[in-house]
């Protein structure tokens, strides 16, 4: 994204830049037949060497962003420098939230997670009661031991020992420390249910988030781009009444100036749509542009390889 805004920037300043070639030659015609005063004058012969000055600003910022686009992907750069695709948009319009929430219970590692600490807890709770209850063990020993001075004497006719043994545990006096442990061990499991529940509403809602981020960047997108697009057409056409003295310098210079804010609210909603998509993707595990679970996405990749 970087290195395709230093991109879009980089067009748009060679446009002005002819833009404003062609706006100095108009006015030196004005100012030589008096219809332009030296002022003027002076403010496009300025506007244009603000042009060049950001035109030299873009090139640096396009290369040193192809460079490191290049350093990323660990590939060798070429010695002319690319040009890039502007993205197309192939989106979908909008995400249904049943849809994106089925495929969070199926393949989200938070629901698992919450699941294991939730039969921890159970666990917990379950030892914590059973603990001031009736227990009870038995012991199966056996064994064979012989006294000698060497090692083969050892072995020769070693005395056998077998011995079994019952425990049990009866509690008679609790004295209250096992009824305040089961307590406590009630009171930390029911503080846990409430962290389960306020953890799940709180992915719920970010879920939730993510999918009304995503449609309204989407929205911003179509129309950013409509209005960019709107943006250059208008300044052609400013340009042209301008050097039919239709329009005013200041009328010449804003609509200039809304240009390039046109392309960076372009940028921006390109960027965020992207952004918001691969978000939602990240926690479905699932690409809503091709159909298709990203484990089988990769398996089918892999088994062509």
């Amino acid at each position: 994204m970087s290195a395709f805004i230093s991109q879009m920037e980089l067009d748009l300043s060679e446009i002005n830049l002819k833009s404003n070639d062609t706006l100095l030659n108009i006015a030196k015609m004005k100012l030589g037949n008096g219809s332009f005063t030296t002022y003027e004058y002076n403010e496009v012969n300025l506007q244009s060497a603000n042009a060049k000055y950001t035109l030299e600003n873009a090139k640096n910022s396009f290369e040193q962003a192809i460079q490191n686009l290049y350093t990323f992907l660990d590939i060798e750069r070429t010695s002319q420098s690319p040009r890039l695709e502007i993205p197309i948009f192939n989106l979908p319009i909008e995400l249904d939230s049943s849809r994106i929430m089925f495929y969070i219970h199926k393949n989200n590692s938070f629901k698992l997670n919450e699941k294991i600490k939730r039969l921890e807890a159970d666990k917990t709770l379950y030892q914590a009661k059973i603990s001031d209850k009736l227990n009870g063990d038995i012991r199966l020993n056996y064994g064979a031991n012989q006294y000698a001075t060497t090692l083969p004497e050892a072995y020769n006719k070693p005395d056998s020992r077998q011995s079994v043994s019952v425990g049990l545990q009866i509690p008679v006096f609790q004295w209250g420390i096992n009824k305040n442990k089961l307590k406590i061990a009630d009171n930390n499991y029911q503080v846990s249910l409430i962290e389960f529940e306020k953890s799940q509403k709180e992915f719920h809602n970010k879920i939730i988030e993510l999918i009304n981020t995503y449609n309204h960047n989407v929205k911003l997108w179509l129309t950013a781009e409509n209005t960019y697009k709107l943006s250059v057409d208008q300044y052609k056409l400013s340009i042209q009444k301008f050097s039919l003295g239709k329009v005013s310098l200041y009328e010449l210079f804003s609509a200039q100036k809304e240009q390039s804010s046109g392309l960076q609210k372009y940028y921006n909603a390109v960027r965020n749509a992207w952004s918001s998509y691969f978000n939602i993707r990240k926690e479905t595990l699932y690409d809503f542009t091709n159909e298709i679970e990203l484990e089988e996405y990769f398996l089918k990749t892999i088994y062509k390889k």
